[in-house]
């Protein structure tokens, strides 16, 4: 009981020392509405941030853009070269013979007697 006494008077006496100083407060104003500031607040922040990643995501299709373009000349640039090597490779393999023949086209037999074979079956040694 000397506990429950002494408990309520410091709650009293703490009470009587916080009024004066909480009626000494400003008061709000009764119009002012926190939630709708707050949440203009959230509709101005993702409107930006909205518009800084449309802008982000803008900037970066524009760079894949161009690395692609660049990455398609450079392979057509490389097609190109090596087409021309191979043509260069070719046409000088093929002065050296003449009308431009290749060596397959220029040792190839002209009649069916001139590719049979000059022996035999009969000519080779017997089982």
């Amino acid at each position: 009981m000397k506990r429950f006494t002494l408990s309520a008077l410091s709650v009293v006496l703490t009470l009587g020392a916080i009024a004066p100083t909480a009626q000494a407060l400003p008061q709000g104003d009764p119009d002012f509405k926190l939630q709708t500031l707050r949440l203009e607040e959230l509709d101005t922040r993702n409107k930006s941030a909205a518009k800084s990643t449309f802008k982000l995501q803008t900037l970066r299709l524009e760079e894949l853009d161009a690395r692609n373009k660049s990455a398609a000349k450079s392979t057509f640039k490389l097609q190109t070269l090596r087409l021309e090597e191979l043509d260069a490779r070719n046409k000088s393999e093929n002065s050296d013979y003449p009308y431009g023949q290749t060596p397959a086209q220029t040792s190839a037999p002209t009649s069916w007697t001139e590719s049979a074979p000059t022996t035999s079956a009969e000519q080779v040694a017997p089982v």
